[in-house]
């Protein structure tokens, strides 16, 4: 039996350059090729996952990435040097997404250091974000996993004034713990101003935070 993924690995012509001609396919009936676009009747959206997989961006369409609680992640950065994460909740309050802590220490990139030393390490900062999605990207993997059974007591913060580039200090404020609800505070205040950002960080920014200290430039100050 020939599959629908076999069936168009059989057609397609392999991914011409931004500057070359455009792709063509051939009719399975006549034999003939002709030239085809994303509106050809086989390049609609039931059949654009392949197109997407074959030709855009196949780095998103790698093996099923699986994760649970306490997984390690190691993150290379420039310098040759690497840092860590790990895995440690799901807040259903923003979103389902994951909650990660990072590690301050940077390790050799070729270096190989024990698990359990890494999570005991002194903790950066904690984020929301989709880690599978930059398992795809190729932004960090899997090392590890160390078992992780504390109840994370994090408090994360939200200025409903975020996308307001006139607004540089906030006055709305909202404050949660995981899987908690938000509570309306207005002024951020006290211990709360050291409450983390809580929107879901893309991994890029992940990273860029782990490599520069750097945390969303543009969110509204306090």
């Amino acid at each position: 039996m020939i599959t629908l993924s076999q069936r168009w690995c059989a057609e397609a012509a392999p991914c011409p350059s931004p500057t070359g001609p455009p792709p063509r396919r051939r009719n399975s009936t006549t034999g003939d090729t002709v030239p085809c676009n994303l509106r050809h009747p086989r390049f609609r959206p039931k059949n654009l996952l392949f197109t997407l997989k074959h030709c855009a961006v196949p780095s998103l369409f790698m093996k099923r990435v699986v994760t649970k609680i306490g997984d390690v992640f190691s993150v290379p950065l420039e310098n040759s040097a690497k840092k860590y994460f790990q895995y440690i909740a799901n807040d259903r309050t923003q979103l389902d997404s994951d909650v990660i802590r990072t590690f301050k220490k940077a390790y050799p990139i070729d270096g190989a250091p024990d698990f359990r030393e890494i999570v005991s390490g002194e903790v950066d900062f904690y984020a929301h974000v989709i880690i599978k999605l930059g398992v795809k990207m190729g932004l960090w993997k899997k090392v590890g996993s160390v078992p992780y059974h504390d109840a994370p007591r994090v408090v994360f913060r939200h200025s409903w004034d975020w996308g307001k580039p006139g607004i540089k200090v906030s006055q709305r404020w909202s404050v949660w713990k995981i899987n908690e609800d938000f509570q309306n505070v207005g002024k951020l205040e006290g211990e709360l101003q050291k409450a983390e950002i809580g929107i879901v960080f893309s991994p890029p920014s992940i990273v860029d935070r782990m490599r520069t200290g750097l945390a969303a430039p543009g969110y509204p100050r306090y």
